[in-house]
């Protein structure tokens, strides 16, 4: 039942593990009319695989963990959304499918960065668009991560609580891989798990290299980083590299990449001049840190 189910989130302590960390039990115990739950499983950031691995090695729980989403809020359809160069994921989903899975479908999107915000993959997948200031409910939908729809599996069916999650150790390490592994894990002692970094001079981000934070520069073994969380997907270790700003030459690159439609160069200059009604006028609030815009841009500015 919708209690059961709820209950199950709760006590589990189910969080989107997406990267929100948003309590699964306050976002399914709506009242508003849901029609379609998405089941994120786009994993567009470089570097990071560990929703890969868990639709190849958990498919059923996440397409039960699905079902039990969907009918919480009772949604006629589950989506699980997939990269088009996940071909492997989405054809081990299809396969596990049964006749009882019929309100679940997987659905294969493009493979472009950042698919995997939940703005852009509704536009995707059901071409509606998030009214600024809204939410996904605003529009009968409820988007949640593939760890997310497991974790729901393994509470409501099988009564464990969220207590592990995978998690990618990837970049400059000498044996890269995805790991289950308890919440609260020491991330120095998953790199010693991985042989190391392979380079002296380095910078360890929790996270992947687009939305993650740098926990560690020129890091050599020894201090502690930090621990996993419900919501760390991933490990990545870079090279350092210092980038000195220039001015910006008004080209307009961060415009053309902005999946917000925004104008991050105008959004740097209001906020720089302290201009905070300039910067809402130009709605910095829609911002989703995707990164695009630094990445692009060509005086590197960190915009």
């Amino acid at each position: 039942s919708r209690e059961e189910i709820l209950q199950g989130l709760k006590a589990g302590g189910v969080v989107g593990m997406g990267g929100a960390g948003f309590a699964a039990v306050r976002k399914y115990a709506t009242d508003r009319r849901v029609h379609t739950v998405l089941i994120n499983g786009a994993e567009c950031e470089p570097f990071l695989t560990c929703d890969h691995r868990l639709m190849l090695e958990h498919g059923m729980e996440i397409l039960n963990g699905a079902r039990l989403l969907a009918r919480c809020v009772s949604a006629g359809k589950a989506l699980v959304c997939i990269e088009e160069n996940k071909p492997d994921a989405a054809a081990h989903l299809k396969k596990l499918l049964r006749e009882d899975f019929s309100q679940v479908e997987i659905v294969t999107v493009p493979a472009r960065y950042p698919q995997g915000g939940e703005r852009q993959l509704i536009q995707t997948v059901l071409g509606m668009e998030v009214p600024e200031g809204g939410l996904p409910v605003d529009l009968g939908v409820i988007v949640s991560n593939v760890a997310t729809a497991k974790a729901a599996a393994d509470c409501v069916l099988g009564g464990k609580p969220l207590t592990h999650r995978c998690v990618t150790i990837s970049g400059l390490v000498k044996e890269p891989g995805n790991f289950m592994v308890p919440i609260g894990t020491s991330i120095r002692e998953l790199l010693k798990l991985c042989q190391g970094v392979t380079t002296e001079e380095n910078r360890v981000i929790l996270g992947g290299p687009m939305t993650g934070v740098c926990g560690a520069r020129d890091w050599d073994g020894g201090r502690e980083i930090g621990t996993v969380s419900k919501t760390l997907s991933g490990v990545t270790v870079l090279g350092r590299q210092a980038q000195k700003a220039s001015p910006c030459i008004r080209c307009g690159g961060c415009v053309q990449v902005c999946p917000a439609g925004l104008a991050p160069f105008q959004i740097e200059f209001a906020w720089l001049n302290g201009n905070r009604e300039q910067c809402e006028k130009l709605h910095a609030n829609q911002c989703i840190r995707c990164g695009c815009c630094s990445f692009v841009c060509p005086a590197k500015r960190e915009l």
